[in-house]
C-alpha cells in the first residue's frame, strides 16, 4: 500500500500512535491527579483496556507481525 501511495498505508501507524498517546496521557493523569472513589472502577477498566491495546501495538511493530511482513517482502522480492 505504501509503495502504491495509498492513504490506507497510514492506518496502522496512526491508530498505533493514538493508542500509545492515549495510554500515556491516562497514566500521566492518574499519577498527577487524585481519582474520585466513584470513578476508580471505570478508570481501572480504561487503563486495563488501553494497556492491552498498547501491548498489541508494540507486539505488532516489534513482534511476529513485523517479522511476518519482512518475510513476505523477502519472498516477494525473490519472485
Amino acid at each position: 500500500l505504501a509503495s502504491a501511495g495509498s492513504a490506507m498505508a497510514w492506518g496502522a501507524p496512526v491508530v498505533s500512535l493514538v493508542v500509545l498517546l492515549t495510554f500515556g496521557a491516562v497514566v500521566a493523569l492518574v499519577l498527577v491527579q487524585a481519582v474520585p472513589p466513584d470513578s476508580e472502577t471505570v478508570l481501572n477498566v480504561l487503563l486495563g483496556t488501553l494497556g492491552a491495546m498498547a501491548t498489541n501495538v508494540v507486539g505488532y511493530w516489534v513482534g511476529s507481525s513485523a517479522g511476518s511482513a519482512r518475510k513476505d517482502a523477502r519472498l516477494a522480492a525473490r519472485e
